[in-house]
């Protein structure tokens, strides 16, 4: 019988929430306290800096809310705002020092407890789960560069 693609796609939307529950209790544990939307942004800042509005368009939320988030990221050290001298009405958003050492500890605290969910799998099915997802890496690479303008 062969899979269908909304077969795929549901099979996707169960599993994704599954993994982040399996690691959300993680992010409330860590002495930072960091909630998941924090890790995302920091993992979007640490590939570059943002201007507010690209980072409430990115994450759904609107300014106000984005600048109230960015707030208590300056307050905790992990992020700063600085004006771009070319313009000086373009503020952006960088992550600091500090804001890159939580993100990298919570990285390794989430492939921790991911590996040792994953331990039990067999060697076979380790390596076909290792082929699936660099496909879905791919699939999902694609569909991104493709809807950058």
């Amino acid at each position: 019988m062969p899979i269908e693609t909304e077969q795929l796609a549901n099979e996707f939307l169960e599993i994704v929430p599954l993994v982040m529950r399996a690691v959300a209790a993680d992010f409330r544990q860590t002495k930072d306290a960091l909630n998941p939307a924090y890790f995302r942004l920091l993992a979007l800042l640490s590939m570059h800096a943002c201007t507010l509005g690209d980072l409430a368009e990115q994450q759904a939320v609107s300014k106000p809310t984005m600048s109230n988030t960015i707030t208590t990221l300056e307050q905790r050290g992990w992020v700063a705002r600085r004006r771009v001298n070319r313009d000086r009405r373009i503020v952006l958003v960088e992550i600091t020092l500090e804001g890159r050492a939580v993100l990298d500890g919570v990285h390794r605290q989430m492939q921790s407890r991911i590996t040792e969910i994953l331990h039990p799998l067999p060697e076979e099915k380790r390596r076909q789960l290792v082929a699936g997802l660099k496909i879905l890496r791919e699939v999902f690479e694609s569909a991104t560069a493709n809807a950058q303008p």
